[in-house]
């Protein structure tokens, strides 16, 4: 189990569910809308042989419009990609998974009111992303959202980036051992940085 925590500064309502199965996530997904929050962050993972679910969720104190979908092909995913694309909201977050009926993906969607370039890329190889790392960031985008997984026996990866439009510094690291990540960890907080996404 890993986190990422942020000092709540907005006194924003918040809340973590984990270990849940599909019929609980709908629930909570469904309570949680009702109450006017948004859903933020979604992991699915097998746990003795069952899928189940995690997410966070947010007080939605801008009103923004959101979504989100889980279990979807790539076929699926696609059609939603560019659904949501074209009606103006902003991929935040993805996460792909391996299930016995073969790799499926989640998406959380927020409607894009400010505008913020971003883009995203998944299924892509080492090299790939590398390439489109140095691209984005030559354009002046950040990466916000990364996820590493098997497809096959073949390493893949998934990534957000979005325009870094603050000019806030930013670094980003993969395929680190513990150790690597450690070192990372402490010298990066040292120097004034926080980890957003894990």
């Amino acid at each position: 189990v890993s986190s990422v925590w942020q000092r709540n500064t907005d006194g924003r309502g918040w809340v973590s569910r984990s270990n849940l199965t599909s019929a609980e996530f709908s629930e909570y997904w469904e309570q949680y809308r009702s109450e006017g929050f948004r859903l933020i962050d979604q992991e699915a993972y097998t746990v003795g042989g069952q899928l189940l679910y995690s997410g966070i969720w947010v007080e939605n104190k801008e009103n923004l419009g959101w979504a989100s979908l889980r279990n979807l092909t790539s076929a699926e995913f696609g059609t939603n990609f560019d659904d949501y694309s074209r009606r103006g909201f902003i991929l935040v977050d993805t996460e792909a998974y391996n299930i016995p009926s073969g790799l499926r993906y989640s998406q959380i969607w927020v409607e894009n009111k400010q505008n913020i370039g971003w883009a995203a890329l998944r299924d892509i190889t080492s090299q790939q992303y590398a390439d489109a790392f140095n691209q984005y960031r030559a354009d002046g985008f950040r990466v916000h959202d990364i996820e590493s997984y098997m497809v096959g026996s073949q390493q893949r990866y998934a990534a957000i980036w979005i325009k870094n439009t603050n000019g806030r510094g930013w670094y980003a690291y993969r395929d680190m051992t513990a150790q690597q990540y450690g070192n990372t960890w402490l010298q990066l907080r040292d120097e004034g940085y926080r980890v957003t996404d894990f």
